[in-house]
């Protein structure tokens, strides 16, 4: 009796090329369109191809056009004149999509490394500690620059206390706080069940999932306890949204971390900080994205 062969999965690319300075922007698109990831393929100094996987045979006339739609609202409509599609087989893509992840180095202390790199430990290096995951379909595999930036400050936080990371998406910031304070209390918020599923597998990953309580659901699950360290790398409207009612959980003393803003649409949040009584302690740019750090101003408490 012959045994039937599964069939391989196919999944459709969209690869484009475009200059390197619009890598993390484009990247953060791709996944906006439900991209499951991206890989970076440097051509020369100045330009890379991107090349974004997608869970689908090919795209629809109707989707290509809301992806031309989704990056011309940021007047990057012509990084897609070079827009190709491309069917590969599971196989074939997934070595192609790990080819592009490899170890890197965060601040001082951490050394960000795909899972596959587990079986290599040898190579890594000794004096930092090893921060393993799996990209999986949730954006955050440290790359991205709101992602540099939060790790970045995590790491300047020498006591961060009692800490919530709101919306997780694939657990790195979580991870970060576990591997670097010992005695940190994490909590872990995220609303969509697939990122829950690959934040839970990364925890393990590193040995910390007895250290983080992960909550599937909104920030109202834990809207009763206060928190010394709120991770918030999320979008600029989303931020904007949740500062009045950080202010309400924030202990005094505390910080938030808020990254995922677009430098054009930080003057927006900025007014909002304004108004709910936060003061920016912390603040860098990198490709087009800021990321900030916010205490409290002395006196200013939530209504």
């Amino acid at each position: 009796m012959t045994k039937e062969t599964k069939p391989k999965k196919v999944w459709a690319t969209a690869e484009f090329e475009t200059s390197t300075d619009r890598e993390d922007i484009c990247s953060w698109l791709m996944i906006q369109c439900g991209a499951t990831g991206c890989q970076i393929e440097p051509l020369d100094d100045k330009n890379i191809r991107i090349v974004a996987s997608f869970e689908k045979e090919n795209f629809t006339e109707t989707e290509l056009k809301n992806l031309r739609a989704c990056f011309e609202e940021y007047y990057l409509g012509e990084c897609l004149q070079t827009l190709k599609i491309v069917a590969l087989e599971e196989q074939d893509w997934l070595t192609k999509w790990k080819e592009g992840f490899h170890p890197f180095d965060i601040g001082e202390k951490l050394q960000v490394c795909p899972s596959w790199w587990m079986d290599k430990r040898s190579e890594l290096s000794p004096a930092r500690k090893h921060l393993f995951i799996d990209p999986g379909m949730a954006f955050g595999t440290g790359l991205h620059a709101t992602t540099r930036y939060c790790l970045g400050a995590i790491e300047r936080i020498e006591e961060p206390g009692d800490v919530v990371d709101v919306g997780s998406g694939s657990g790195i910031l979580a991870i970060a706080v576990a591997l670097l304070n010992d005695k940190a209390n994490i909590t872990a918020v995220e609303i969509d069940a697939i990122a829950v599923e690959n934040s839970c597998y990364n925890f393990k990953l590193n040995g910390v999932d007895k250290r983080i309580e992960m909550l599937t659901g909104e920030l109202e699950l834990v809207a009763d306890r206060k928190f010394d360290t709120i991770l918030s790398n999320l979008t600029c409207e989303d931020n904007m949204a949740l500062l009045p009612e950080y202010a309400k959980i924030l202990k005094p003393n505390g910080r938030v971390i808020c990254a995922g803003i677009l430098l054009e649409k930080l003057e927006r949040l900025l007014h909002v900080i304004e108004n709910t009584g936060f003061a920016i302690v912390d603040q860098d740019t990198s490709n087009g994205w800021a990321g900030i750090t916010l205490m409290q101003k002395a006196g200013a408490c939530a209504k």
